[in-house]
């Protein structure tokens, strides 16, 4: 009997320690998310609309078509999980490789003259990097194309789907660019979304990057999707997300954060689907307002 006594006095203390070290982890959570969607980034302070390269740049529209190519020769073919070009370059070089590939398409005056990845405001995107030090394998892909400003990408996960196709059908023609994925790659568009269950999202880091800070999924011009409810989702609002590279869990290069305002949600994966972007370099009065650039996504599986 007395011992019963004295276990249902420890009780008490051991319930409340317990109590306590579930809070601890919630607050430690908490705090994680909070840093994953207000990286340290955020915390520089933001340059004035004056003093922004990206905005006192004079864009105009190229008049004319350009067809886009993907590059992934920095990994090994069909490698997704192998080493990549960037693990060994040092900050200059990775630089370097950067403003090479601005260069491919200048003529579509998306990037403002003396571009450098790691000054203001990009600084914002690749002051995080750790030199000579490996990259999860598909993260460099957004690095080395520029070019292709939004990205799908399965929620919670880094690899764009374009990555694991071999040939890419992008084209800009008059303020607006088009991606078309049929034949072979509309049927890996329909493995890509059946590989894991769960929404798909949007990164926008190189239409940051490339000065286009805000994004709206125009979902009256889409197809195949299911209407967002949350009020801060890409197709109910204006969408910002600079995102970073910095060293993550895996001790590798990767790209952060994961963020659910730009989730989307199609009704069937096994039907044709069609997104419709719009971008704008400054904060529009609207989503209604003109873009500055439409990108479009067009997927037959």
């Amino acid at each position: 009997m007395e011992q019963n006594e004295k276990d249902m006095k420890r009780r008490p203390a051991g319930i409340r320690t317990i109590l306590l070290l579930v809070l601890a982890a919630v607050i430690c959570w908490q705090v994680y998310k909070l840093f994953l969607v207000t990286d340290v980034a955020k915390i520089r302070p933001a340059l004035s609309e004056k003093d922004d390269p990206n905005l006192t740049h004079n864009y105009i529209p190229y008049a004319g078509t350009v067809v886009i190519s993907h590059d992934r020769s920095f990994m090994e073919p069909d490698r997704f999980d192998g080493p990549t070009q960037l693990d060994t370059m040092d900050l200059e070089q990775i630089a370097a490789f950067r403003k090479a590939k601005v260069q491919e398409y200048a003529q579509l005056n998306f990037f403002h003259q003396g571009y450098d990845p790691f000054k203001p405001p990009h600084n914002k995107i690749y002051g995080q990097i750790t030199p000579k030090v490996g990259w999860v394998t598909t993260v460099p892909y957004y690095i080395a194309n520029p070019y292709i400003l939004l990205s799908l990408t399965h929620a919670n996960y880094v690899a764009p789907f374009t990555v694991f196709l071999d040939d890419i059908d992008i084209v800009y023609a008059n303020g607006r660019i088009t991606e078309t994925h049929t034949g072979t790659n509309g049927a890996m568009w329909h493995e890509f979304l059946d590989s894991r269950q769960g929404a798909i999202a949007v990164t926008m880091v190189n239409a940051w990057d490339a000065g286009f800070y805000y994004v709206h999924l125009v979902e009256s011009l889409s197809e195949n999707i299911v209407p967002a409810t949350a009020p801060d989702n890409v197709g109910r609002t204006l969408y910002s997300q600079s995102s970073f590279y910095h060293v993550g869990q895996h001790q590798k290069n990767n790209i952060s954060p994961y963020d659910a305002r730009g989730c989307i949600t199609l009704q069937n994966n096994g039907s044709p689907t069609k997104l419709v972007f719009y971008l704008w370099r400054k904060r529009p009065p609207s989503v209604e307002a003109k873009p500055d650039l439409i990108y479009e996504m067009i997927f037959q599986p």
